[in-house]
This record gives C-alpha cells, structure tokens and sequence, in this order.
C-alpha cells in the first residue's frame, strides 16, 4: 500500500510542475538611473527627481511610481540616482526645493518660484508638456542623464 500512495504522490507533484521550466526567466530586469543635474542655486535645499509611467496620473501629487532627492551642492550641481528601476517608459520631473517644504513653490497664480526641468529638455512656461514628448526609455543596465533646471522666466 505504501508504494502505491508514494506512486500516486509523485505523480501529482511531476503533474502540478508539467510547465515549470527552469529556463524561463521571470525576472524583472533593473538598472540604475542616474541624472546629472546643473542650474541651481548653489547650495540651496534639495532637489527632486520623479518619474510617472501613466499619462492619466503625469504631475498628480500621488500620482508618481518613483522619486529620490539630493543635496545641492555649492557649485549648483547635484546628482540623483534611482537604482533597481524596472525597464519600462518613463516621464522625468525635477524641481529644486530651495526653502525645503517639499512642493514646487508658486506665486498667486500658479507659476512656480522655484527652478524646474523635464526630460528630453522639454520647456513648459505657459502650459503642462505633453506627456509623450517628455516620456523617455529605459532599456539598460545603467543610464546617465544631464538635466539642466530654470526657472519660469528662463524657460
């Protein structure tokens, strides 16, 4: 009797992994990004990078899957790296929080008092990007990016 239930046992465990092959990788790649920012206010706060991958939630507050900040340093520059990003199309954002209160400061009608940017050098002065146009891929290991941030009546 016994040999029959280790039988019928071994059957069921080979049958339930009859599509396992170990040869299929279901890994997610990752890489690093890493953006080189310049134009900043030399030693002032920090700056922000964030990235969106849904146009339905590009600049909505929550609406971003990652972010990381830097120190600025005295000469104005300062580097952000995401690290174990997953491949995919992404929009970049970056802004410089001078006076540290985490939100892109604006003055009595919306236009922001503190330098910003957009990937593929995008210039927003009187309106939102398009989010296409500033949607970038990232397909590697690792990438660099050089982000040069202005503020509104330089862009």
């Amino acid at each position: 009797m016994k040999p029959y239930i280790t039988t019928t046992l071994m059957f069921f465990l080979f049958a339930s992994f009859r599509n396992f092959n170990p040869n299929v990788q279901n890994i997610v790649k990752v890489g690093d990004l890493k953006f080189i920012i310049s134009g900043l206010t030399p030693g002032h706060g920090w700056v922000r990078a964030v990235l969106y991958n849904n146009s339905d939630k590009f600049l909505s507050q929550f609406g971003f899957c990652f972010a990381d900040s830097a120190l600025v340093k005295e000469d104005g520059t300062a580097t952000v790296v995401i690290h174990n990003l997953p491949y995919g199309r992404y929009a970049g954002t970056f802004y410089q929080d001078e006076n540290q209160n985490f939100v892109i400061d604006r003055n009595l009608i919306g236009i922001p008092t503190e330098p910003y940017a957009f990937t593929n050098s995008i210039r927003a002065k009187w309106k939102i990007p398009d989010y296409q146009k500033v949607t970038f891929n990232f397909q590697q290991p690792s990438l660099s990016q050089a982000i040069v941030l202005n503020y509104w009546s330089n862009q």
